[in-house]
């Protein structure tokens, strides 16, 4: 059994809208947990015998906003190194997004559904013998009408008629999407600097920014983590 942690990244300057997912294993899942502790102690324990419980939450587009920079990039070599070390495979689809698919997607402009139902393909491999539980950052009515609603529809058809459905396995992947508040989530917080980092690499590949020293160094730092699988769409639609 995994726990599928997503981050969804939605369209700015950049007009590309991804889904990233770490799947983690339920066996790892205490000791990942605990190495993220440990890589947080310096804000839990900032002296001797004291205790914060209000650490900052990880959130990339906004990361510890009251810390120097080389704080933050510690924090994103951690994270990588967490990753890395404990093998967890990430997986990341991104569409671009254009007139074309606001006219034929309307009712989700950012794509997620598509994102979603691309990531269910390519963990294909996983879902032939393991069971998976997608849990997603909290997010707003329409978003979980359009998550929670293919996961249901999908679950609706295949008890009709398996043969209806194009997207194998589904019986492996959990009928409840969980929603999970990132303040409270700490692996809702990995995705996010993971998922982060990954756009950066979009910007720099997609896009016309000129990045700024900061933001090349988290460029340099994201080539070392090591993506299960990642690709970015042009859609044609006729």
């Amino acid at each position: 059994m995994n726990l599928f942690f997503m981050d969804e990244c939605k369209p700015s300057q950049l007009k590309i809208s991804s889904l990233t997912g770490i799947l983690i294993p339920v066996g790892k899942y205490p000791k990942m947990r605990t190495e993220f502790y440990n890589m947080l102690n310096k804000f839990i324990s900032p002296e001797i015998g004291t205790i914060n419980m209000n650490i900052p939450e990880l959130h990339g587009s906004n990361l510890l906003r009251d810390y120097p920079d080389d704080v933050k990039l510690d924090i994103i070599d951690e994270i990588i190194s967490i990753v890395n070390s404990f093998q967890i495979n990430i997986y990341r689809v991104g569409y671009f997004i254009n007139e074309q698919t606001d006219k034929f997607f309307g009712q989700d402009k950012n794509l997620l559904g598509l994102c979603w139902g691309s990531l269910v393909n390519i963990l294909q491999p996983v879902l032939e013998r393991e069971t998976i539980i997608p849990v997603m950052d909290k997010i707003n009515s329409k978003e979980v009408s359009i998550m929670s609603g293919m996961v249901k529809s999908t679950d609706i058809i295949r008890h009709v008629n398996p043969d209806f459905l194009s997207i194998k396995n589904s019986e492996n992947i959990f009928g409840e999407v969980f929603y999970a508040d990132s303040n409270y989530s700490i692996f809702t917080q990995l995705v996010d600097i993971i998922s982060y980092c990954r756009h950066i690499n979009d910007k720099h590949i997609y896009g016309n920014f000129k990045l700024s020293s900061f933001h090349i160094e988290i460029l340099e730092k994201s080539k070392r983590i090591n993506m299960t699988y990642e690709e970015i769409i042009k859609l044609k639609i006729d």
